[in-house]
């Protein structure tokens, strides 16, 4: 009897345990953004998600671009239902989430995210109660729109951490300033990290994003951070007409060890303390900004 009630005792101690555990799950939340669209944002965000997740992280990726959501595209599935469904017609997360390659999960945003400015205070309970049924997730990227939007804008400043995609092009470059500027107008502490997409050499990534870091610093007064670079390699288009991602069907190739090396810096790099909490901590700061802004 007295080996039962010690047994006992351990198995509700560990129960606790791992029940405190869990509740204490820290989600790291990083947004994706573009000055513009056809830089390879969405592209970029779903190989990033592979390759976090084969260094064994849980991820969940987010399709948040209205205009031009496409993370089905990249990985060859067509959503039946998104994150419209699991406000309106009272879908489960699970319901509308994707099994991505590699382990990753897709959740389809669609017209849901437009109408995330719009819910009532019922809405937004009951959708945060839904994301709070997503379980043992580690890392949430938010594929968002390109531009300058109060979505793109909302998403970054719920956001832990905020990638800018931008190319060699002075287009682009041009562009990502404009999004840094106004990203830094109303979140003057946000960090932004910068990668060089389809650049021809470190070289070339190098440069430009120098250019972007004193334009920066000279007009804006403020700093950035370079994350690294994805090589213009053609397995990345030839990926994209399989309608896979290069990080599976080429996994050796220059901009899959490219995607790797940025996958690493950002796993190496420290959680900011003040906004990492749960997925339901994060629906709740979502809803209740894009409310103020509707």
């Amino acid at each position: 009897m007295i080996d039962q009630a010690q047994s006992l005792r351990r198995s509700i101690e560990e129960y606790k345990r791992r029940k405190t555990a869990r509740h204490r799950r820290r989600v790291r939340v990083i947004s994706v953004a573009s000055g513009k669209g056809g830089v390879g944002k969405t592209n970029f965000s779903v190989n990033l998600a592979i390759s976090l997740s084969q260094m064994g992280n849980n991820v969940v990726v987010l399709d948040a671009d209205l205009g031009l959501a496409n993370v089905d595209v990249i990985i060859g599935v067509v959503p039946r239902e998104n994150l419209y469904d699991v406000i309106f017609n009272n879908r489960s997360i699970e319901d509308i989430t994707i099994d991505g390659p590699s382990g990753i999960k897709i959740i389809p945003g669609g017209s849901g995210i437009e109408s995330l400015s719009n819910l009532s205070d019922s809405q937004r309970r009951r959708l945060s109660d839904k994301f709070g049924q997503l379980k043992d997730t580690d890392i949430l990227i938010i594929d968002t729109g390109a531009g300058i939007s109060k979505n793109v804008l909302g998403f970054m400043a719920v956001s832990d951490e905020e990638i800018i995609v931008t190319t060699p092009e002075p287009t682009s470059i041009t562009d990502a300033y404009s999004l840094i500027k106004v990203a830094l107008k109303y979140m003057p502490k946000k960090k932004i990290d910068i990668v060089i997409n389809r650049s021809q050499d470190h070289y070339e990534a190098d440069l430009t994003y120098q250019r972007l870091e004193k334009a920066v610093k000279n007009f804006l007064n403020s700093d950035i951070n370079y994350l690294g670079y994805v090589a213009d390699d053609a397995k990345v288009k030839k990926a994209v007409m399989e309608q896979t991602p290069f990080k599976v069907s080429y996994p050796e190739c220059y901009a899959s060890k490219c995607i790797d090396d940025i996958a690493s810096s950002i796993t190496g790099m420290p959680v900011p303390e003040k906004k990492a909490g749960s997925i339901k901590d994060f629906l709740n700061r979502l809803t209740y900004l894009f409310g103020k802004l509707g």
